[in-house]
C-alpha cells in the first residue's frame, strides 16, 4: 500500500469521512437527522401514544359505565328532592305555626303558647325560632312530640322543660297531666336556591 498514491489517499479519506458520518449519525445529538435525536422523538411519540391509548380506554370504560353513572345522578336528584322538602327554600313562619297547631289538635293537647321569634340568618339557611307551651295527658303530649319529630320539615328542639301537673288551675279538677315548655327552631334555605 502506497500512501503516496492518490487513489489510496482518496480511499483513506473516503473511509475516514464514512466513519465520521457514521459517528455523527449514531453518536451525536446535535445533528437533527441523527439516530439519538430520532430515537428521542420516537420515544416521545410512543409515550404520547400510550397516554392517548390509556385516555381512550378510560373514556370507553366511562361510556360502558354510563348506566351506572345515570343511576347515581338519578339517586342524587331524588335525595336532593327529599332534602329540599325537609329544608324548604322558603318557610314562612305561618306555615310552621300552622303545622304545630294541627299537630296539637291531632294529639289532643292544649296549646297554651305559640310565640314566633325573629328569624335568624346563618350561612345558607334561615332559622325560625318559636316558643311553644303545651299541656295534656302524658300520652297525648308524647303523641304531639312524635308528630313534631315526624314532620316533613327539619324542626329542632334545643331546649325542653317538662313539668308534672296534678291539678288544673282553671277548673280546679285533679287530673294527671304534663306541661311542656320548649324552644322550637325550623330551618329553611335562603331564597333563590332550588
Amino acid at each position: 500500500m502506497d500512501l503516496r498514491n492518490p487513489r489510496v489517499q482518496r480511499g483513506i479519506l473516503a473511509g475516514l469521512a464514512g466513519v465520521g458520518l457514521l459517528y455523527a449519525y449514531f453518536f451525536t445529538t446535535f445533528a437533527p437527522f441523527g439516530y439519538p435525536r430520532r430515537r428521542a422523538v420516537l420515544r416521545d411519540l410512543v409515550a404520547q401514544g400510550e397516554k392517548l391509548e390509556s385516555q381512550v380506554e378510560r373514556d370507553r370504560a366511562a361510556v360502558q359505565d354510563k348506566a351506572h353513572l345515570e343511576a347515581d345522578v338519578a339517586s342524587l336528584q331524588a335525595r336532593w328532592l327529599i332534602e329540599s322538602a325537609i329544608v324548604p327554600v322558603t318557610a314562612p313562619p305561618d306555615e310552621v305555626l300552622r303545622e304545630l297547631s294541627v299537630a296539637a289538635q291531632e294529639a289532643n293537647v292544649s296549646l297554651a303558647m305559640l310565640k314566633p321569634e325573629n328569624p335568624k340568618s346563618g350561612g345558607d339557611y334561615v332559622t325560625f325560632p318559636a316558643k311553644v307551651d303545651v299541656s295534656g295527658r302524658y300520652a297525648d303530649v308524647a303523641l304531639f312530640l312524635e308528630k313534631i319529630a315526624s314532620c316533613q320539615r327539619l324542626l329542632v328542639v334545643p331546649t325542653m322543660k317538662l313539668a308534672g301537673v296534678t291539678r288544673d288551675e282553671k277548673t280546679g279538677v285533679s287530673s294527671p297531666s304534663v306541661r311542656v315548655s320548649m324552644q322550637l327552631v325550623a330551618y329553611a334555605q335562603k331564597g333563590g336556591k332550588s
